[in-house]
């Protein structure tokens, strides 16, 4: 057995690079924090696109709708739970997981009661002025975020703006507009938008006149600008979702243009800037956290159901953004969802140093780093000399054995920070928000 375990550290010592991803993060300037969100069971509410029209409820002459997999009557694979067609837009769940936003195929934005069906309401153009784009809502549920297509109806609206609406009254609270300067660019589009719990910033995906999709914090105090993932030429940076215990972390796409129908599902670490492909597509994933961020939900392609989409499911470890064994089937049928959980939401934010241990972070800074590895090397090569704190002499333990830190730790720990993910039979099991 020790002969085993041994070849496989072996084996791991010679596997400590990995290529650096196409895009690259920008840290925001201001640390952000986790909090506990919801408690309970994830659920699905999504796209369905039916090749069969009277599979869904629709009047809006579109061939999709809303589906939600939640309760004993939805079924394995959720059913249609909207009464108009709705746009190939992730609906989007407040926190308490009891309503929905979603865009209607003719281009209003809808509210409805999560558990409810065929309940919605909606606001087009002639509250608008404009056709609205997309909308989305913030984990609390008292705001609505909303971007606009203007097609020439009315003069010298932008559509770079994005209004934040109050979802009770539906009075615009707050203009700001996405200002990009990427290469010389300006945004043009203004698209999905997320909201940061601290309430410092709104992430958006904006379209860039020269370099194209990329995505960036708008901040809720300036109206400033800052580019997150910066456009890059040929590939299409879209769809932003935050975690759902977390304000730092967020998983987006990244497709590419000159190779067809690839497409990069990534995760990142908006405050360190750390980057890590989690997954691949043929298609644009949407891709969204499970409920206390162990996994992302995504869409690939289906070429056996009807919608020609399925949903699968990605685990990642403590850091959210590290893949732990293979992908998994989801749900069937459907595609472009948010995860969500019903019940009580709890949005209250912690400091970075309550915000839980990290396995793996020897010198418990609360950050999975590069320092963690040469603090733990330093300790194993002398423990008296160099100690680790009460919280280190925990955290190190990365592979599980327990006991004392080992020189299997340090390889593990440095594999897993430099080529994710760790080795068959390696895999952490201690884990933290």
């Amino acid at each position: 057995m020790g002969c085993i375990r041994n070849s496989i550290l072996v084996m791991a010592l010679f596997l400590v690079t990995s290529p650096a991803p196409a895009q690259v993060v920008n840290p925001l300037p201001d640390a952000a924090s986790c909090y506990a969100g919801t408690v309970g069971t994830d659920h699905t509410m999504f796209i369905r696109g039916q090749s069969n029209i009277t599979d869904c409820d629709v009047f809006g002459g579109g061939p999709q709708c809303l589906a939600r997999r939640e309760f004993a009557g939805d079924g394995p694979n959720g059913r249609p739970v909207s009464l108009l067609s709705t746009l190939i837009m992730r609906p989007w769940v407040n926190g308490a997981g009891d309503t929905v936003a979603f865009t209607e195929f003719g281009f209003n934005i809808c509210l409805m009661a999560s558990a409810s069906e065929d309940t919605e309401g909606c606001l087009g153009r002639d509250f608008f002025g404009v056709d609205p784009h997309t909308v989305s809502i913030s984990p609390i549920g008292t705001q609505l975020a909303a971007t606009i297509i203007n097609t020439g109806v009315v003069p010298n609206v932008p559509q770079n703006d994005v209004f934040v609406l109050n979802s009770s009254t539906l009075l615009v609270e707050e203009p700001y507009a996405v200002q990009t300067l990427d290469a010389g660019g300006a945004a043009l589009q203004a698209e999905a938008v997320d909201f940061r719990v601290d309430n410092k910033y709104l992430i958006v995906e904006a379209f860039n006149t020269i370099l194209g999709w990329g995505i960036y914090a708008v901040s809720r105090t300036t109206g400033a600008t800052h580019t997150l993932i910066a456009p890059v030429s040929g590939v299409q940076v879209r769809n932003p979702s935050l975690a759902q215990t977390s304000d730092d972390h967020l998983v987006f796409d990244a497709q590419n243009l000159t190779t067809p129908f690839t497409n990069t599902v990534y995760a990142a670490n908006t405050r360190t800037g750390a980057l890590v492909a989690v997954a691949t597509t043929s298609i644009l994933s949407y891709p969204s956290y499970t409920g206390d961020d162990t996994a992302v939900v995504f869409t690939d392609v289906d070429g056996t159901v009807p919608s020609l989409a399925s949903l699968d499911r990605q685990a990642v470890h403590f850091d959210r953004m590290t893949p732990i064994g293979p992908r998994t089937r989801w749900l069937t049928d459907g595609g472009a969802a948010s995860i969500y959980r019903r019940g009580t939401w709890n949005g209250t934010l912690k400091l970075a140093s309550e915000c839980g241990a990290t396995c793996g972070d020897a010198n418990a800074n609360t950050t999975l780093e590069e320092a963690d590895a040469s603090v733990l090397a330093n300790y194993l090569i002398d423990p008296v000399a160099n100690p680790l704190s009460a919280q280190g002499l925990t955290l190190c333990d990365v592979t599980g054995v327990g006991g004392n830190c080992d020189l299997a730790d340090w390889v593990v720990l440095k594999r897993g920070l430099s080529m994710p993910p760790l080795l068959p039979g390696l895999a952490q099991i201690c884990s933290g928000v």
